[in-house]
Protein backbone atom coordinates (compact mmCIF):
# COMPACT_ATOMS: atom_id res chain seq x y z
CA UNK A 1 0.00 0.00 0.00
CA UNK A 2 1.56 3.22 -1.41
CA UNK A 3 0.32 6.58 0.43
CA UNK A 4 0.77 10.02 -1.30
CA UNK A 5 -0.47 13.01 -0.16
CA UNK A 6 -0.38 16.73 -1.55
CA UNK A 7 -2.09 19.02 -0.13
CA UNK A 8 -5.76 18.28 -1.09
CA UNK A 9 -5.40 15.13 -2.79
CA UNK A 10 -4.87 12.01 -1.15
CA UNK A 11 -4.42 8.51 -3.39
CA UNK A 12 -4.07 4.88 -2.39
CA UNK A 13 -2.39 2.87 -4.74
CA UNK A 14 -3.20 -0.98 -4.28
CA UNK A 15 0.78 -1.91 -5.65
CA UNK A 16 3.34 -3.59 -3.39
CA UNK A 17 5.57 -4.63 -6.07
CA UNK A 18 7.80 -1.71 -6.55
CA UNK A 19 8.56 2.05 -5.06
CA UNK A 20 6.60 4.35 -6.76
CA UNK A 21 8.21 8.25 -7.56
CA UNK A 22 5.28 10.86 -8.08
CA UNK A 23 4.97 14.10 -8.36
CA UNK A 24 1.73 16.63 -9.07
CA UNK A 25 2.16 18.15 -12.85
CA UNK A 26 2.21 21.79 -13.58
CA UNK A 27 -0.71 22.09 -15.52
CA UNK A 28 -4.02 23.86 -14.12
CA UNK A 29 -5.87 20.06 -13.90
CA UNK A 30 -4.46 18.48 -11.45
CA UNK A 31 -3.19 14.84 -12.23
CA UNK A 32 -0.68 12.56 -10.95
CA UNK A 33 2.53 11.94 -13.23
CA UNK A 34 4.83 9.16 -12.26
CA UNK A 35 8.54 9.56 -13.12
CA UNK A 36 9.68 6.35 -12.71
CA UNK A 37 9.82 4.29 -16.60
CA UNK A 38 7.44 1.32 -15.55
CA UNK A 39 4.10 0.91 -16.46
CA UNK A 40 1.15 3.47 -15.38
CA UNK A 41 0.30 3.26 -11.88
CA UNK A 42 -2.84 0.97 -10.82
CA UNK A 43 -5.93 3.68 -10.76
CA UNK A 44 -6.14 5.41 -7.25
CA UNK A 45 -9.10 3.48 -5.56
CA UNK A 46 -10.45 6.14 -3.28
CA UNK A 47 -9.64 10.25 -3.47
CA UNK A 48 -10.21 12.37 -0.17
CA UNK A 49 -11.16 16.12 -0.99
CA UNK A 50 -10.04 18.29 2.90
CA UNK A 51 -12.37 20.40 3.46
CA UNK A 52 -11.32 24.26 2.23
CA UNK A 53 -11.97 27.52 3.77
CA UNK A 54 -12.24 30.61 1.98
CA UNK A 55 -10.40 33.43 3.61
CA UNK A 56 -10.97 37.01 4.24
CA UNK A 57 -8.20 38.14 2.06
CA UNK A 58 -4.39 37.23 1.56
CA UNK A 59 -3.37 35.04 4.83
CA UNK A 60 -0.20 36.79 6.20
CA UNK A 61 0.71 34.33 9.24
CA UNK A 62 -1.26 31.32 10.46
CA UNK A 63 -0.90 28.96 13.12
CA UNK A 64 -3.39 26.03 14.41
CA UNK A 65 -3.77 25.41 18.15
CA UNK A 66 -6.17 23.34 19.64
CA UNK A 67 -8.55 23.02 16.73
CA UNK A 68 -8.56 26.74 16.36
CA UNK A 69 -6.76 28.47 13.39
CA UNK A 70 -5.06 32.10 13.77
CA UNK A 71 -4.79 34.38 10.53
CA UNK A 72 -3.42 37.64 10.09
CA UNK A 73 -3.75 39.32 6.51
CA UNK A 74 -1.78 40.81 4.70
CA UNK A 75 -3.86 44.67 5.04
CA UNK A 76 -6.68 43.93 7.38
CA UNK A 77 -4.42 44.70 10.90
CA UNK A 78 -5.64 42.17 13.04
CA UNK A 79 -5.97 38.48 13.51
CA UNK A 80 -9.09 36.15 13.03
CA UNK A 81 -9.94 33.29 14.86
CA UNK A 82 -11.71 30.54 12.83
CA UNK A 83 -13.47 27.50 14.35
CA UNK A 84 -13.86 23.78 13.81
CA UNK A 85 -17.50 25.12 11.95
CA UNK A 86 -15.69 27.48 10.16
CA UNK A 87 -17.10 30.70 11.75
CA UNK A 88 -14.50 33.54 11.61
CA UNK A 89 -14.41 36.23 13.82
CA UNK A 90 -11.61 39.84 14.70
CA UNK A 91 -10.01 38.07 17.54
CA UNK A 92 -7.34 41.24 17.58
CA UNK A 93 -7.55 44.42 16.04
CA UNK A 94 -4.53 46.91 15.48
CA UNK A 95 -4.45 50.17 14.28
CA UNK A 96 -3.70 51.20 10.68
CA UNK A 97 -0.26 50.74 9.79
CA UNK A 98 0.63 47.56 12.09
CA UNK A 99 1.19 44.25 10.85
CA UNK A 100 1.04 40.86 12.23
CA UNK A 101 4.36 38.98 10.88
CA UNK A 102 4.28 35.46 13.26
CA UNK A 103 1.89 33.81 14.97
CA UNK A 104 2.95 31.07 17.50
CA UNK A 105 1.17 29.46 20.00
CA UNK A 106 2.47 27.42 23.13
CA UNK A 107 0.52 26.34 26.53
CA UNK A 108 -2.47 28.60 25.75
CA UNK A 109 -0.62 31.52 24.75
CA UNK A 110 -0.80 33.15 21.90
CA UNK A 111 2.66 34.71 20.75
CA UNK A 112 2.83 37.33 17.72
CA UNK A 113 5.45 39.51 15.91
CA UNK A 114 3.91 43.03 15.06
CA UNK A 115 5.29 45.57 13.14
CA UNK A 116 5.03 48.98 13.17
CA UNK A 117 6.83 50.30 10.19
CA UNK A 118 10.15 49.65 11.28
CA UNK A 119 9.64 49.03 15.03
CA UNK A 120 8.86 45.52 16.09
CA UNK A 121 7.15 44.02 19.59
CA UNK A 122 6.61 40.58 20.38
CA UNK A 123 3.30 40.33 21.84
CA UNK A 124 2.28 37.77 24.15
CA UNK A 125 -1.88 36.81 25.01
CA UNK A 126 -4.20 34.41 26.37
CA UNK A 127 -6.74 32.98 24.72
CA UNK A 128 -9.48 35.38 25.42
CA UNK A 129 -7.01 37.93 23.23
CA UNK A 130 -5.71 39.48 27.14
CA UNK A 131 -2.37 41.10 26.26
CA UNK A 132 -0.09 39.41 29.00
CA UNK A 133 3.76 41.15 28.00
CA UNK A 134 5.39 42.66 24.99
CA UNK A 135 8.93 43.54 24.26
CA UNK A 136 10.86 45.37 21.55
CA UNK A 137 12.59 43.45 18.76
CA UNK A 138 15.43 45.14 17.60
CA UNK A 139 15.16 43.75 13.89
CA UNK A 140 14.95 47.26 11.48
CA UNK A 141 14.75 45.47 8.56
CA UNK A 142 12.03 47.01 6.31
CA UNK A 143 11.32 44.00 4.58
CA UNK A 144 8.68 41.89 6.76
CA UNK A 145 9.73 38.87 8.16
CA UNK A 146 7.01 36.61 8.12
CA UNK A 147 7.07 33.33 10.05
CA UNK A 148 10.37 34.36 12.02
CA UNK A 149 9.30 32.91 15.51
CA UNK A 150 9.25 29.90 17.60
CA UNK A 151 8.82 28.99 21.15
CA UNK A 152 11.03 25.86 22.04
CA UNK A 153 10.21 25.19 26.22
CA UNK A 154 10.52 27.73 28.03
CA UNK A 155 12.19 30.51 25.15
CA UNK A 156 11.17 32.52 22.54
CA UNK A 157 13.09 31.94 19.37
CA UNK A 158 12.94 35.29 17.09
CA UNK A 159 14.65 36.01 13.75
CA UNK A 160 17.31 39.32 13.58
CA UNK A 161 17.43 39.25 9.61
CA UNK A 162 19.39 43.02 10.14
CA UNK A 163 21.92 41.03 11.86
CA UNK A 164 21.91 37.49 10.66
CA UNK A 165 21.08 36.21 14.05
CA UNK A 166 18.22 34.42 15.97
CA UNK A 167 17.65 36.12 18.97
CA UNK A 168 16.44 34.10 22.24
CA UNK A 169 13.94 35.34 24.52
CA UNK A 170 12.64 34.34 27.61
CA UNK A 171 8.70 33.61 28.09
CA UNK A 172 8.82 36.91 29.80
CA UNK A 173 10.90 39.09 27.31
CA UNK A 174 14.70 38.96 28.65
CA UNK A 175 17.15 38.64 26.32
CA UNK A 176 18.98 35.70 26.88
CA UNK A 177 21.72 35.62 23.97
CA UNK A 178 22.05 35.83 20.00
CA UNK A 179 23.14 32.63 18.00
CA UNK A 180 24.37 33.47 14.42
CA UNK A 181 22.80 32.71 11.19
CA UNK A 182 23.60 33.57 8.10
CA UNK A 183 20.95 31.64 6.32
CA UNK A 184 18.40 34.28 7.01
CA UNK A 185 17.42 36.18 4.18
CA UNK A 186 14.54 38.50 4.66
CA UNK A 187 11.78 37.25 3.27
CA UNK A 188 13.79 34.36 1.42
CA UNK A 189 13.83 32.26 4.82
CA UNK A 190 11.39 31.03 7.22
CA UNK A 191 11.61 29.25 10.70
CA UNK A 192 9.84 26.51 12.83
CA UNK A 193 10.66 24.05 15.52
CA UNK A 194 11.83 20.73 15.11
CA UNK A 195 9.98 19.06 18.03
CA UNK A 196 13.61 17.89 19.89
CA UNK A 197 14.64 21.40 20.58
CA UNK A 198 15.64 22.30 17.56
CA UNK A 199 15.06 24.92 14.76
CA UNK A 200 14.22 24.28 10.97
CA UNK A 201 15.42 27.34 8.82
CA UNK A 202 13.89 27.47 4.72
CA UNK A 203 16.22 29.13 2.75
CA UNK A 204 14.44 29.78 -0.82
CA UNK A 205 17.30 31.78 -2.48
CA UNK A 206 19.84 28.66 -2.08
CA UNK A 207 16.85 26.03 -2.18
CA UNK A 208 18.02 24.33 0.88
CA UNK A 209 16.88 23.43 4.56
CA UNK A 210 18.79 24.34 7.74
CA UNK A 211 18.81 22.22 11.08
CA UNK A 212 20.29 24.08 14.14
CA UNK A 213 20.24 22.46 17.49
Amino acid sequence: MFHFTYHDLFVIVDNTQRNINLQLSSVKKKSLVELSPHAPITPPNSLLHVNSLELLSTPWAIFHYENQIYCSFRSSHKIVKTDQQGNQFDWVSYSSGADVESIRAKTDKIFVILKKRRNRQVCVYDLSSQLITSWQHYDFNHINIRNKLVVIGNQVIVGDESNKRLTVYSLTGDNIRHIPCTQLRYYYSSICEAGDNSVIITDRWSNKVYKLS
